[in-house]
């Protein structure tokens, strides 16, 4: 039998607290993410200074913000060239374990 709104409105609320535990390695890849761009920076062959001049960030700002993770602006990172983006999902894929990318490198002969 189920009850009606006006009867449950005569039962006092409960709050109910539940904590979550993270399994191991649950959230590494949250807490890493800051790394996971500043290694896409490097791949890209961008420096931080130059990520945050193009982003519209001073560097302090930009460190703070892959430091801490709390808020990157995903419209400023927009702002980043196509490089960046590419580095960036390749350094996500491997890091989830969804790719492995390998470099092939071809020397020319000198005489």
């Amino acid at each position: 039998m189920t009850k009606s709104a006006a009867d449950l409105a005569g039962i006092p609320l409960k709050t109910l607290k539940v904590g979550l535990r993270p399994q191991a390695g649950a959230l590494n890849s949250v807490e890493c993410a800051g790394q996971l761009i500043r290694t896409a920076f490097a791949r890209a062959g961008i420096s931080q200074k130059e990520a945050a001049i193009t982003m519209a960030l001073n560097e302090g700002q930009l460190t703070r913000q892959l430091q801490d993770i709390e808020h990157l602006s995903w419209q400023r990172l927009f702002r980043l060239p196509d490089s960046f983006f590419v580095e960036l999902l390749i350094v996500i894929a491997e890091s989830r374990g969804l790719a492995v990318v390998r470099t092939s490198i071809a020397f020319r002969r000198r005489a």
